[in-house]
């Protein structure tokens, strides 16, 4: 292979990561409050994406996400605070439901990724809005 084959190739894989790893968020779903005043997401892990992606809730504090791994990979979830530290990280085994709860402390947006190699590039990411 040539050197400038070798250079397209390199080129066309980053091109690719790049596009692919353009999450677009869907709208925003509003957690669910139960009766007893928890707030509650249903959410799906498979292959490179989390369902929903873009999860909304009004007031700070605690966040229950009930995250079905459909797919046979293991994924995980890593949350991030508004300063990028690490607040939860759970791992999500394959055809599993895990529920993984989250202290939302402030207002604001939370980034969520799985923290498995590429998943987030290739588009496994999310974001929570805490506050209106």
């Amino acid at each position: 292979m040539g050197r400038h084959s070798r250079m397209a190739g390199t080129i066309l894989v980053a091109a690719l990561l790049v596009t692919v790893g353009c999450t677009r968020l869907g709208t925003p779903v509003t957690a669910r409050t139960t009766e007893a005043g928890k707030k509650v997401v249903q959410m799906r892990a498979q292959s490179y994406e989390f369902q929903p992606n873009n999860i909304k809730i009004f007031d700070p504090g605690p966040l229950t996400m009930i995250i079905d791994n459909v797919s046979g990979t293991e994924h995980n979830i890593t949350i991030k605070n508004r300063e990028g530290q690490v607040l939860k990280s759970v791992d999500l085994p394959p055809q599993k439901t895990t529920s993984v709860s989250v202290n939302l402390p402030a207002r604001g947006t939370y980034d969520f990724y799985c923290n498995k190699d590429l998943h987030a590039t290739l588009g496994m990411k999310g974001q929570i809005q805490v506050g209106s």
